[in-house]
């Protein structure tokens, strides 16, 4: 039981690792590093 249990909260950690991560890279593709600048789409 003890195992499902840890199991599970490993799957929630990275869930929000994930999560957070994939924003992160989000607003990177909103500007250039560079320039700072919007890019355009």
């Amino acid at each position: 039981m003890f195992h499902i249990f840890s199991l599970k909260r490993t799957v929630a950690l990275r869930t929000r690792q994930l999560t957070l991560v994939n924003q992160q890279l989000f607003e990177l593709t909103l500007t250039d590093p560079l320039t700072k600048l919007y890019n355009r789409r």
